[in-house]
């Protein structure tokens, strides 16, 4: 991990809370502030890869991502300037950072290694992934970008029993109008195929990544990190590790029976399905330790 100097433009860095392939993200606390001024997370981009955090900071500065599936710019939620600063780092030079209001929470990664191997309740699954579409609907239609990295560690899950779920980080967001991505910006294994051959950017691509990432929830198994495991996984004889070996593989086929062809062309369609034919349980499943709610 870099040594960073405590201080970024008027935020005072408090520790470390992850990091991606482009940028690692920071807790932070503005400098000569109120004691009730709210932290912020404060995303620091690696050496040369400023580009993806200079096009997220557009696209949430925008009126039209207004949406409270996705995070907001630090001065959109508590006023001031300075969102977009750079900082020096030792031996890279000026390097960006973006503040945006800290959202307390752990990412959907995290849960499901928690769980250790054990699947998501399929109620709440679903929960999830309809809220992550309605993200993906307003991102397509009112923004017109495409995510690109739709995975299990950058959707966000509040506290609480009706947690509240974001989905983060828009570094590789491409806008469907001017598209200039290459097709490996995402993550191998939730990443659409075609996109490997220089198909064009399509809503499509992140359908099919939250597809994945479904699967991932339900399976209890995450998707392998390396290619060569990636293509083992793929050819593998073993049929409990294949899709219709997940348990409630069955219940998920009967709830998707009845929805329309057209409705797979968006995630909305994602969305109003799943919210109204899902039983309406309680979230207590998501606080439960590893080993008391054994499947």
């Amino acid at each position: 991990m870099r040594q960073l100097p405590r201080r970024a433009g008027r935020f005072e860095l408090m520790g470390r809370l992850g990091s991606g392939g482009q940028a690692e993200v920071f807790l932070a606390r503005p400098i000569d502030a109120g004691r009730q001024a709210g932290r912020a997370a404060l995303k620091v981009a690696h050496p040369n890869h400023s580009a993806g955090l200079h096009d997220e900071h557009g696209w949430l500065a925008s009126p039209r991502a207004d949406h409270p599936g996705l995070p907001q710019l630090y001065s959109q939620r508590y006023g001031g300037t300075g969102d977009l600063g750079y900082l020096e780092q030792p031996g890279s030079g000026w390097v960006p950072f973006l503040a945006m209001a800290y959202l307390p929470g752990q990412n959907l990664e995290q849960l499901l290694a928690h769980r250790r191997g054990r699947s998501l309740p399929l109620d709440l699954a679903f929960q999830i992934a309809s809220q992550i579409a309605a993200v993906l609907e307003h991102l397509h239609r009112r923004l017109g970008i495409v995510h690109h990295d739709v995975r299990p560690a950058n959707i966000l899950i509040g506290p609480g029993r009706q947690p509240r779920i974001t989905l983060l980080d828009l570094g590789a967001a491409e806008s469907m109008a001017a598209p200039r991505r290459t097709w490996d910006y995402g993550t191998p294994g939730y990443t659409a195929p075609e996109r490997a051959i220089g198909a064009a950017c399509s809503p499509l691509a992140d359908i099919y990544s939250l597809g994945v990432t479904l699967r991932v929830m339900l399976g209890g198994q995450p998707i392998p990190p390396t290619l060569a495991d990636l293509i083992h996984d793929a050819t593998e004889h073993n049929p409990q590790r294949r899709a219709y070996a997940i348990p409630d593989m069955a219940a998920l086929r009967g709830r998707l029976a009845g929805w329309p062809a057209q409705s797979h062309q968006t995630p909305g369609g994602s969305a109003c399905y799943t919210e109204r034919d899902r039983p309406r349980q309680t979230q207590e499943a998501l606080w439960h330790t590893p080993d008391s709610n054994p499947r």
